[in-house]
Parts: C-alpha cells; structure tokens; sequence
C-alpha cells in the first residue's frame, strides 16, 4: 500500500481536453428566456408524476420574465 500521493503527469490529460474543445462538441446554449407554456407544463407533468411536487400550478402563478430583458421574455 502507497503512503504518499505521488504526481500526476496530466499532459495527456490536458491534450485530450484540447482536442475535444477543438472538435467542437461541446452543445449550443440558448439565450435566457421564460420557458412556454408546453415546456413549463411538460416538466410540471413530469415532476408530478414523479413526486416531486404534489399539485400542478398555474403558470402564471409560477413563471415571472420580469428580469429579463423585454427582447428575451418571448421568441
């Protein structure tokens, strides 16, 4: 059994990382915005079914794009 943590040589490491940012397969983001009804209600279906939540909500009772600026708040 060792006693001691020993060094890591991470340039393999660091080349892989590399190469995967190079090859761009990292996935888009989206800009902020308020999700839609569909997908606010979707998710809501889901954590219900689940138990993650006991009553489904409103969406206009849970959802406030208040923050955002007015361009984001609809696409």
């Amino acid at each position: 059994m060792r006693s001691r943590v020993e060094a890591v040589d991470d340039t393999r490491l660091w080349a892989f990382m590399m190469a995967l940012g190079e090859a761009e397969i990292w996935p888009s983001m989206t800009a902020a915005r308020v999700p839609t009804v569909e997908e606010f209600t979707h998710a809501q279906d889901w954590a219900l079914a689940v138990g993650l939540v006991s009553e489904a909500l409103a969406y206009e009772n849970v959802i406030d794009g208040s923050y955002l600026p007015e361009m984001m708040k609809e696409e």
